[in-house]
């Protein structure tokens, strides 16, 4: 049973955002795991999230700038144990492999979709670039990150997409 009600968490939520490679069981989630976050203000994710915490006598929240330019918010059990990871990007430049347009996340949120659950994604095409941003930015170290390439493949003209997403945003 999931402590986090996420579905609560993203419809309140008053920050612009996509949620990136969202989990079929969304919005369960498995414990230990991370939900992907393309968001356009750090500050009000943090005052927000701080807010949200208050309901949970029983988890921490605890945000965390990374090096690499990712800012998580890493929710806690009383044990230490994780139970979630919120896991925020505001900037292109967390991709360091391919010179990118700060434009691309721009136009991420601003041509977001409605999901069935109310909650928003990027377009399909936004979908498929993250993805293979992804897989080329990770590969070397994260062998599993095969998995964005194939997602990919299995998308009907999904590497024709991601060949003229790259010819728009890459710089």
């Amino acid at each position: 049973m999931n402590k986090i009600d996420l579905h609560k968490y993203f419809i309140e939520c008053p920050f612009n955002y996509v949620i990136i490679r969202k989990s079929d069981i969304f919005p369960d989630y498995q414990t230990n795991t991370d939900v992907d976050i393309i968001s356009d203000n750090k500050d009000i994710v943090v005052d927000y999230s701080m807010k949200f915490s208050k309901k949970y006598d029983d988890l921490n929240f605890n945000p965390t700038q990374r090096p690499s330019g990712h800012f998580h918010i890493d929710i806690h059990n009383l044990d230490g144990s994780l139970n979630l990871k919120l896991d925020f990007v505001f900037d292109v430049e967390v991709y360091k492999k391919i010179t990118l347009d700060k434009k691309l996340f721009d136009d991420i949120l601003k041509y977001k979709i409605v999901t069935s659950e109310g909650i928003y994604a990027p377009d399909i095409k936004y979908e498929l670039l993250i993805r293979y941003l992804e897989y080329i930015e990770n590969i070397d170290e994260r062998p599993d990150k095969i998995k964005h390439l194939n997602y990919i493949k299995n998308y009907s003209n999904g590497k024709k997409i991601v060949m003229e997403m790259l010819g728009d945003y890459s710089i």
